[in-house]
């Protein structure tokens, strides 16, 4: 019997030796078995290995390290210091005790992982460490869990969903102490990153939109639907410049930002940001300027690693809701006259790499990589968006498309003629329903959770934006100037010179991009999306009654003068 426990253990010490030997020495493994399914068992493995293929007591096992690919995550990855980390993955510890018998010395050896307390003074000295280097991320996840993220690669700066091993930190591990991790964390390795953006041909996207249908007005239903089962109308010119800016692509290195500027209860926050951020995502997260501060779109330094901020974090885009409010505060906060608020933006804005700190070793590097639909009313006691400029700083203001209400579109805005319970372009719905389920008209199903018309659901509206926000249509520069010229023409100081002329080719070649394309896809469904002079002259059309409407009056009083009780005037 002996023998035979003896033949069995020669075995199996035989079987752990080949095993050891089928691993890459000095990397990660990566494993997909039943047995590995949960770090703990990994973990219990290893030890096994690594306490059985040492030829004598301490010395160094050949150092590998196992992981499964069993969990998933998504998010954002945030880069938390700019040059990779060494972390101890296993320690190989001897500890020395005297047999109370014998008085022999004795050692025995233990292996600490990455997830357990060591304490030197208690459980011996080290032998032997094995360490690897790791770009280290923060990553927090749609169900608001934060993730520490190590990966041997770069990971895209844009939301991705991520396959690797999930590990939960103890509180005392000396990961969490080194890296200045929150007592209880979640390390996450990373064996593959796919950034969330699925791209289709030019083909693809027109033959869609074709085979379902989808018209221009079709379109401009879509993005005017609300959740809560009404449509936000809007003129037509509004209906364009958003469609555009959807649609457009990048030049210059950054895309087209929209800033809607009018008075109070002209649907900036329903018609606009709520009705875009929901086709996004029924949760997508709305930045509200009415009761937060500035310091929350940007980088803040406050905790390790540093807070990104809303616009950096934004996936695809992000919605800023009363930035004025933001302003005034700034403006009110010592009681005096802040100049060029919003100037740190810039960058975030213009899609640059940066490194960004607070100069006590909490230096990030960051890029914005969406694109930004501001919504405000006037600030207080500002007339015109000319009055805005030196309060705004001029430079930021220059990187977005402003589009301010005019006198006629707030008329219409502010009557009852603004909102309808069905499609404006149906006069009776054949079937409705009206217990929050769904509504129906002409066989198109608008849920009011999860499909509107034609566009049946979140992946297909997402599929669309980034394909179109993966090329630019071609343009002809000498197009884009006339119509440059024209706009400077118009433009009166100090809107000309501080916020038009600096980025007029940008905005207007981007405007033309987008209008472009909805011309491709929902009027002509043409795939060559070769820019035609329609094109042009919607473009023209637009881009005067921006600049023109850059002189609207916002103070709330009417045409007479006398002032505006939010009637119509």
């Amino acid at each position: 019997m002996e023998k035979e426990e003896q033949i069995k253990e020669l075995l199996n010490d035989e079987k752990i030796k080949q095993e050891v030997e089928s691993f890459n020495e000095g990397k990660i493994n990566w494993v997909n078995d039943e047995f590995f399914d949960s770090w703990n068992k990994i973990k219990g493995h290893m030890k096994k290995l690594f306490g059985n293929n040492d030829l004598y007591l301490g010395e160094t096992p050949k150092w590998f390290f196992l992981c499964n690919y069993n969990n998933t995550i998504e998010g954002k990855p945030q880069l938390i210091q700019n040059t990779k980390a060494r972390i101890a993955l296993v320690r190989q510890v001897i500890n020395k005790t005297k047999d109370e018998e014998t008085k022999e010395n004795l050692e025995t050896q233990s292996f600490y992982f990455l997830d357990e307390r060591f304490d030197k003074r208690y459980d011996g000295f080290e032998r032997s460490v094995f360490s690897l280097d790791f770009y280290l991320y923060k990553i927090v996840s749609p169900e608001n869990i934060e993730y520490f993220v190590l990966s041997e690669s770069e990971l895209p700066n844009q939301f991705c969903s991520l396959s690797g091993m999930e590990v939960t930190l103890d509180d005392l591990t000396d990961i969490n102490r080194n890296l200045k991790i929150k007592s209880i964390s979640k390390l996450f390795f990373v064996k593959e990153a796919i950034p969330n953006v699925k791209v289709l041909s030019k083909e693809q996207i027109v033959t869609y939109t074709k085979e379902r249908e989808i018209t221009s007005q079709d379109w401009f239903n879509f993005l005017n639907y609300h959740p809560n089962g009404t449509w936000n109308l809007f003129p037509e010119t509004t209906n364009l410049i958003r469609s555009s800016f959807i649609l457009s692509g990048i030049i210059d290195g950054y895309p087209l930002h929209l800033s809607i500027f009018g008075r109070t209860g002209t649907h900036k926050s329903m018609g606009h940001i709520e009705t875009l951020s929901y086709k996004f995502g029924e949760d997508f997260p709305i930045f509200e300027g009415g009761n937060s501060r500035i310091k929350g779109l940007a980088p803040s330094f406050k905790e390790k690693p540093a807070n990104l901020g809303y616009l950096i974090n934004s996936q695809r885009i992000g919605f800023v809701d009363e930035l004025g409010k933001m302003v005034e505060f700034e403006l009110n906060k010592h009681d005096t006259q802040s100049k060029n608020i919003l100037g740190e933006i810039n960058f975030i804005l213009e899609h640059k790499s940066r490194l960004v700190g607070s100069g006590n070793d909490n230096d990030i590097k960051c890029k914005g990589d969406s694109k930004y639909l501001f919504a405000t009313n006037p600030i207080n006691g500002k007339s015109t968006i000319a009055e805005h400029i030196g309060i705004i700083d001029p430079t930021t203001l220059s990187r977005m498309l402003i589009l301010v209400q005019d006198d006629e579109e707030t008329r219409f805005l502010l009557s009852s003629d603004s909102i309808s319970n069905s499609p404006p372009d149906i006069d009776k719905p054949k079937h409705e329903k009206k217990d929050n389920i769904y509504i129906k008209y002409k066989n198109i199903s608008y849920s009011l959770g999860m499909c509107w018309g034609k566009v049946c659901n979140i992946e297909e509206f997402l599929t669309l934006y980034d394909t179109c926000n993966s090329f630019l249509c071609n343009i002809e520069d000498s197009k884009v100037k006339t119509l440059v010229d024209t706009t400077n023409l118009l433009a009166k100081e100090p809107m000309k010179s501080s916020v038009w002329k600096p980025r007029a080719r940008h905005h207007v070649t981007l405007l033309i991009d987008g209008l472009c394309k909805h011309r491709c896809l929902f009027e002509d469904y043409d795939p060559s999306f070769e820019v035609k002079q329609v094109d042009y002259d919607r473009a023209e059309k637009i881009l005067i009654r921006m600049v023109k409407a850059w002189d609207t009056d916002l103070s709330p009083k009417d045409a007479r003068g006398d002032m505006w009780n939010g009637k119509i005037f």
